[in-house]
C-alpha cells in the first residue's frame, strides 16, 4: 500500500487529527439500493449485458460496449427511416438513445424519462414498457388487467423549493381492465395509447 499519493504528502490522511477523536461514520451506499435494482430477483447470479453492432455482410461484431447489470428497458421507433431508439436505465432515469447514420457507429441522446428507471423496477409483473414519441408519458403494462401511465413532468403550480426554484413532480395513473383477457400488444402515440388484448383493441386517451 502506498503511504502517500504525491511526494511530500503526509503519510496518513488523519495526521492532523487529534488521537482518539471520533471519525464520522462511513455512509453505506448499498443501503440506498433495493432488491429490484439488481435485475431479475431471485436469479442467484449476476447478468452482464452488452450492446453490439454486427456487420450485415460479414456477420462480424464491429462495435461492442458493456451495459453492466442493467439490460435495455425497451425500444421504440422515434423517427422515420431510423432504427428504433433504445431505452437504457441510468441511475433512476431511463435515457433514450438513437443510432445515427454512417459507418462510424454513434448513439445520440434523444431524451430522458425522469425517474422511470426506478418506477419500472418496482413493477415486478410488467410485460410491456413503452413511451410516446414526444416522451410526454410512459406506459407499463402487466400481462393482464393493469396499465400504469407515468408522466414525469406533471404541473406543480404553487410548489417551490425554499430557495425559490420551481418543483417538478411526476404523476402515475392506473388503468384497470376487466374482462379483456391477456394484453398481447402495445403502441404508444403522442395523443393516445393502443392496446391489443385477446378480445379487444382498446384506445386510451
Amino acid at each position: 500500500m502506498w503511504p502517500f499519493l504525491f511526494p511530500g504528502c503526509p503519510e496518513e490522511t488523519n495526521a492532523n487529527r487529534a488521537e482518539g477523536e471520533d471519525l464520522p461514520p462511513v455512509s453505506n451506499i448499498t443501503s440506498q439500493l433495493e432488491e429490484c435494482d439488481f435485475g431479475i430477483v431471485g436469479s442467484g447470479e449476476e447478468t452482464e449485458y452488452t450492446l453490439e453492432r454486427f456487420d450485415a455482410t460479414s456477420h462480424a461484431v464491429t462495435h461492442k460496449t458493456s451495459l453492466g447489470g442493467n439490460g435495455p428497458l425497451f425500444s421504440l421507433p422515434l423517427r422515420p427511416e431510423f432504427p428504433p431508439a433504445i431505452a437504457l436505465r441510468h441511475d433512476v432515469d431511463a435515457c433514450l438513445w438513437l443510432q445515427q447514420p454512417g459507418d462510424e457507429w454513434s448513439l445520440r441522446h434523444e431524451g430522458t424519462l425522469h425517474a422511470f428507471g426506478y418506477v419500472q423496477a418496482s413493477k415486478q409483473q410488467r410485460k410491456f414498457l413503452s413511451c410516446s414519441p414526444d416522451l410526454s408519458y410512459a406506459l407499463i403494462c402487466e400481462a393482464e388487467r393493469h396499465i400504469f401511465i407515468y408522466k414525469a413532468s406533471y404541473g406543480a403550480e404553487g410548489l417551490r423549493h425554499r430557495n425559490g426554484s420551481q418543483v417538478s413532480i411526476g404523476q402515475q395513473k392506473l388503468v384497470s381492465l376487466e374482462g379483456s383477457g391477456e394484453i398481447i400488444g402495445l403502441c404508444a402515440e403522442n395523443d393516445c395509447a393502443i392496446l391489443l388484448t385477446e378480445s379487444h383493441v382498446l384506445v386510451l386517451q
